[in-house]
């Protein structure tokens, strides 16, 4: 494996809001930053087919990411939660992010050193701003959080690969370790300050705050045995979904249809990407990560370890009542069983790209350009 991943690095240009309008979004979706990332993020699922936490161990920067959420985590006790009535979220928000803000430059800086060299601290301009403008832990105005703020944080992490502070060795720890931390962390100021949903389509939306742990959690599953239906908890009685053919899906589409579509007749797309980058070539945008061989003993440690059943668990937690009520779509894929894992995780990508990466309303605050190609 080679240590460069893109040589030389894109830009030194530092990000910027360059996404502002519908024309701007479908250049951001042809970009080469877009379809690398979007490509890295098929390689990622790729890394963790079969695999839990408990199977990763940490390199060393994978730590030092986990050391730098929690670090983010610790700054939650200095602003607990004002005690007065509030309507929409805990103003306490406000200062737990400006603090935060304060305090990143200083802990990117650490993040970046190592013993042997600072030779990453040349990045600093670039990925400050991807963390400092982007509200990656949430908006502190409307006191929010969506799929875009999630988004903001992979494209960090992005970031960082492209910029080789990450390599190969890291990626499966991304994933399985720095991502199930950053969900800790992100549940955690959900509930101290109550963050409303951003964007959220109500019970038409796959989760009202996060996506990626769909994805990654049905990577996670492929090839096993584990139903879909065996990891709702509470499973209600109600009505089992039917799926429709994508050759139905109307073009006016909600969430729901969309998956629908995606899930029961996933099609290549006829257009040819741009390139990948190099490293990342072994998984093209449009191919679906293999499945490993099943069997008993993997499969019950993969029930109840997966980012797919946390996300499940999490939404049981908040959300009372019949799932194919409040969360139809989940309940949707909890029927998926002829469909199975692989069209599921097929469907999730190719609704990613459309719900969350081609959507104005979850881009508009991204920072692009440098690193993340524009």
């Amino acid at each position: 494996m080679v240590d460069t991943i893109l040589n030389p690095l894109p830009s030194t240009a530092i990000p910027s809001r360059l996404i502002q309008t519908e024309q701007d979004v479908a250049h951001w979706l042809a970009s080469p930053g877009c379809r690398n990332y979007l490509g890295w993020i098929r390689l990622l699922s790729q890394k963790v087919v079969g695999k839990t936490v408990g199977d990763c161990k940490p390199t060393v920067m994978v730590s030092r990411l986990e050391d730098f959420l929690s670090k983010l985590e610790d700054i939650i006790s200095l602003h607990p939660p004002l005690q007065s009535s509030q309507r929409y979220g805990n103003l306490a928000f406000r200062t737990y992010t400006a603090q935060v803000n304060t305090d990143l430059p200083a802990l990117l800086t650490a993040l970046l050193t190592s013993d042997a060299s600072d030779k990453h601290l040349a990045l600093f301009p670039q990925l400050l701003p991807l963390l400092t403008e982007t509200s990656f832990l949430g908006n502190s105005t409307r006191i929010d959080y969506g799929t875009g703020h999630e988004l903001a944080f992979f494209l960090f992490l992005y970031a960082l690969r492209i910029g080789n502070v990450l390599g190969d060795e890291d990626e499966e720890g991304l994933v399985l370790r720095v991502f199930d931390r950053y969900l800790n962390l992100i549940w955690n100021l959900q509930d101290t300050y109550k963050l409303e949903p951003a964007g959220s389509h109500g019970v038409w939306g796959l989760d009202d705050y996060c996506f990626l742990p769909y994805l990654f959690g049905s990577s996670q599953l492929l090839g096993s045995s584990v139903s879909p239906s065996s990891l709702v908890p509470f499973q209600s009685s109600g009505p089992t979904p039917k799926l429709r053919s994508v050759h139905a899906a109307s073009s006016s589409t909600t969430p729901l249809s969309s998956l629908q579509s995606s899930v029961s007749g996933l099609q290549s797309s006829k257009s040819e990407p741009p390139g990948m980058l190099p490293s990342m070539a072994i998984v093209a945008p449009n191919s679906t990560p293999l499945p490993v061989q099943s069997s008993i003993a993997r499969d019950e440690n993969l029930k109840g370890s997966t980012l797919y059943e946390k996300a499940i668990n999490r939404v049981g937690l908040l959300k009372k009542g019949a799932w194919h009520e409040h969360s139809p779509m989940l309940h949707t894929l909890s029927h998926s069983v002829t469909q199975g894992w692989p069209k599921i995780h097929s469907g999730l990508i190719k609704m990613y790209e459309g719900e969350v990466l081609g959507k104005r309303v979850v881009v508009q605050h991204l920072l692009v350009g440098g690193l993340i190609e524009w």
